[in-house]
């Protein structure tokens, strides 16, 4: 029985989930076999793992039923969620103190996300691509200003009932008159107090979820940020992916592990087989056979984060791994490991000279599979203000579970 563990994108959308990608696997396997007399069905159980059993994950086995040889579990799939591990420390935070957090983080990153932008280096982020990006993160610092202009909204209404509170219990008059009714600080405070909570009244009106999108938002950045910047919670994250690959290990019924990764799991995923300055754990080396990437944002964090993958070719163990590669043309963060935005393999149509001034960052070089809806040549200005590259990350797959996904693409290139 094949074993494959399944790390989702960030957020805990229903589309991004374990069970999303089974029914869609399942409903692959079902379109390319050619037994039309071979059905299959599927069953979750709950899984727990690590030396205390603390760690808990969801599995999903699939089985085959032919009348002659009756059931037989072919595909066990596990979903590693890495999301409350990546959050948990932010999205318990008030909403003006991650607005604050935000802001500053964005700050500090200003200057090189505007060089980043604006570099004439050759990347494989085109101009186009780079100017969504750049107006996504000024919408961004835009939502950010609002909640951190919440504070002297909350300020002022603590002030405002300071003055009530020392008339009761205090005649200090320098005090009283500076915070007083009649002071002019007060008075200012006040009607920008009144100003922003009227504000916030009419968005709340015009765009009810604003705190949980803003919440949401504010959580995947600065996570992400701290993630590549500090290596914020990264071991804790690896270390618990390990233990969940040796556990599997002890699965007798296991013969072959594949890890599957859809958009920033792919990037938890390259940091378990690529360590920096490591090498894998030996059951990592013994047991993993094959991984996947779909819609890797690998191009997009070299841009903004160009050391990030540094340092990695000492994982020279693991390149017998057979690595796929799904990438979209359109989509911003989708990757095809070049220097340009075509869809050719990662060394294909390179001259010589070019060949030997290539930098890989890894020991394995992908197989990419390219999955398009639509021709982004097709595409005009307004498609791309509109952030048409950001919305084309969603589609490898459509919402109903038996659309066409890159997942049949993957299943018929292994046939």
């Amino acid at each position: 029985m094949k074993s494959i563990i399944y790390l989702p994108g960030l957020g805990q959308d229903e589309q991004n989930s374990l069970e999303a990608y089974v029914k869609r696997y399942m409903a692959s396997m079902e379109k390319i076999n050619d037994n039309t007399n071979k059905k299959y069905s599927v069953e979750y159980e709950d899984l727990s793992y690590g030396d205390a059993h603390n760690y808990n994950a969801k599995r999903a086995v699939i089985s085959e039923f032919l009348e002659e040889t009756g059931h037989k579990k072919v595909i066990e799939i596990i979903g590693y969620n890495y999301n409350e591990e990546l959050t948990a420390h932010f999205n318990n935070k008030k909403i003006f103190v991650q607005a604050f957090l935000l802001f500053s983080t964005l700050s500090i990153r200003f200057w090189r996300l505007i060089s980043s932008v604006f570099s004439f280096r050759r990347t494989s982020l085109s101009l186009d691509k780079k100017l969504q990006v750049f107006f996504m993160l000024i919408i961004f610092s835009m939502l950010t200003l609002f909640g951190i202009l919440m504070i002297p909204a909350i300020i002022g209404v603590v002030i405002e009932l300071i003055p009530k509170i020392l008339n009761a219990f205090s005649e200090d008059t320098f005090t009283l008159r500076f915070l007083g009714e009649d002071s002019k600080f007060i008075e200012a405070l006040k009607r920008v107090s009144e100003i922003i909570v009227s504000m916030t009244t009419i968005m709340l009106v015009f765009f009810p979820t604003m705190h949980e999108k803003l919440t949401q938002m504010s959580s995947k950045y600065l996570c992400v940020d701290h993630y590549l910047s500090y290596g914020k919670n990264k071991l804790e994250i690896i270390g618990k992916l390990e233990t969940l690959i040796s556990k599997v290990d002890e699965n007798k019924e296991s013969t072959t592990l594949e890890l599957h990764s859809y958009s920033f799991g792919s990037i938890v995923l390259l940091d378990l087989i690529f360590p920096y300055k490591r090498v894998p754990l030996k059951t990592i080396q013994k047991n993993v056979s094959k991984i996947v990437t779909i819609g890797c944002p690998y191009d997009f964090i070299k841009q903004y984060y160009p050391n990030y993958f540094s340092n990695r070719n000492e994982s020279d163990v693991m390149k017998n791994v057979i690595w796929q590669n799904v990438f979209c043309q359109a989509d911003v963060f989708s990757s095809n490991f070049r220097t340009d935005n075509k869809c050719l393999q990662p060394k294909e149509e390179l001259k010589p000279a070019q060949l030997e001034n290539l930098i890989f960052d890894f020991s394995i070089v992908p197989t990419n599979l390219f999955f398009d809806v639509y021709d982004i040549k097709t595409l005009g200005s307004v498609d791309k203000i509109f952030f048409i590259g950001f919305r084309a990350h969603g589609t490898f797959w459509g919402r109903s579970y038996e659309s066409v996904s890159c997942i049949q693409d993957l299943l018929s290139y292994e046939k």
